[in-house]
């Protein structure tokens, strides 16, 4: 399966998640491992929760890592996704996706991150080749 290289990913940075139900239907997780913690709050579709796992959470972090990395810097972010957000909301969330960079970076260690970001491209090249997309 194309996405095999996040649970390896995962279980090479011997990575555990903890979650906590909020309130507001949305669930606190934490990544963990020996290197650090990294914990952000998401929303899970009810009756969902059990499919959510560390690499849900992982997967996401590298999307938005991706996403900060193609990016030279805010203004080029702004045009590039064509953000409609208030400034301070827009700068909020390009500031978000440099935490998120820095804490996945920093929870899978410089060598295993530049190899999953390389494995998230070529699983984005291929799903984009396969016939019907």
């Amino acid at each position: 399966m194309v996405m095999d290289f996040v649970a390896d990913a995962v279980a090479q940075a011997e990575i555990e998640m903890f979650t906590e139900p909020m309130a507001d239907g949305q669930l606190r997780c934490r990544l963990e491992n020996e290197r650090c913690h990294v914990t952000r709050e998401v929303s899970v579709a009810a009756g969902r929760e059990d499919e959510f796992w560390a690499g849900s959470l992982l997967y996401h972090l590298m999307l938005n890592a991706q996403q900060f990395s193609s990016c030279d810097d805010f203004a080029d972010w702004l045009d590039e996704t064509e953000c409609k957000l208030p400034e301070d909301q827009a700068k909020a969330k390009y500031e978000q996706l440099e935490k998120d960079q820095k804490s996945l970076e920093f929870i899978l260690g410089p060598a295993l991150y530049s190899d999953v970001m390389a494995q998230l491209e070529i699983s984005q090249a291929i799903s984009n080749a396969w016939p019907g997309r």
